[in-house]
C-alpha cells in the first residue's frame, strides 16, 4: 500500500515537475504556523506554534499550518490535492526518515481547506484526515470563526491522527452509516405490514363465519 501511494505521489511530482513554469509557491517564515492569510490574533498564533513545536519535541513529528488567501496567485488552475501536494513538497515538510509531517492547509477566499499527510500514513489514513476536516475545522469555519476552527482542528488532528499513528494504532474503520431514525423507518413499515395482515385475517375469518349462516329470507349460506 505504502509503495503504490508513494508511486503516485512520484507521477504527480513529475507532472508538477513539467508545469514548473506555471506556477510558484510562497516561502515559508515559520516551521509550525504560517498565516498570510491573517486569520489568527497573534496571541492566538503564538500558543499555536507553541503547541507544534512541543509536538515535534516530543514526538519527532513536524506539523505545519498555513493560510493562503487564495491559491489563484500560485498555481490557478490547479486542482487543490495538487496544490497541498506540492506545496507540501516544496517545504519539506516531515523528517525524509519517517515521511509523517502533517501539513494543515486553508485557503480564505477560495473556501477549502486541506488536510495533507506525509507518505508514511498509507491511504487508510486519508479516510481519518477527512473525518477530522468534517468534524473539528469545518462547523467553525462555516460560522466564521476561524481561530477556534484551527485550534481545535489541529488538537483533533494531533488526537486522531498523529498520536495513534506514532502508537502503532492502525487507523479506525468508520461506523457504518445508518439513517437518522436508526432504522425506525425498517421497524414502523414491518409494523404497518404485520396490522395489514391481521386485518385482511379477520376479514377473511368474518366472510367465513357469514358463509356458514344460512339467510333468513332463502336460507343461502353465502355472502350475498
Amino acid at each position: 500500500m505504502f509503495i503504490l501511494r508513494a508511486i503516485a505521489a512520484v507521477i504527480l511530482t513529475l507532472c508538477l515537475g513539467l508545469s514548473a513554469g506555471a506556477q510558484t509557491y510562497p516561502d515559508y517564515t515559520s516551521t509550525t504556523v504560517n498565516d498570510f492569510a491573517g486569520l489568527l490574533p497573534p496571541g492566538e498564533e503564538r500558543a499555536l506554534s507553541d503547541r507544534l513545536a512541543q509536538l515535534e519535541r516530543e514526538t519527532g513529528v513536524e506539523m505545519t499550518v498555513v493560510t493562503l488567501p487564495s491559491q489563484n496567485a500560485y498555481a490557478p488552475g490547479m486542482t487543490l490535492e495538487a496544490f497541498a501536494t506540492g506545496l507540501f513538497n516544496h517545504w519539506g515538510v516531515g523528517k525524509a526518515a519517517t515521511n509523517d509531517g502533517v501539513m494543515v492547509l486553508i485557503l480564505l477566499d477560495d473556501r477549502a481547506m486541506r488536510l495533507e499527510l506525509g507518505l508514511a500514513y498509507g491511504w487508510d489514513w486519508d479516510r481519518v484526515a477527512q473525518s477530522v476536516v468534517d468534524d473539528a475545522f469545518l462547523p467553525a469555519f462555516r460560522a466564521g470563526d476561524y481561530p477556534r476552527g484551527i485550534g481545535q482542528g489541529t488538537e483533533a488532528t494531533i488526537e486522531r491522527i498523529v498520536m495513534p499513528f506514532r502508537e502503532g494504532r492502525p487507523a479506525p474503520v468508520p461506523a457504518p452509516s445508518t439513517s437518522e431514525d436508526g432504522g425506525g423507518g425498517v421497524l414502523a413499515f414491518l409494523a404497518f405490514f404485520g396490522f395489514a395482515l391481521i386485518l385482511a385475517a379477520r376479514r377473511w375469518l368474518g366472510d367465513q363465519l357469514v358463509r356458514l349462516r344460512a339467510c333468513p329470507n332463502c336460507g343461502a349460506r353465502a355472502l350475498s
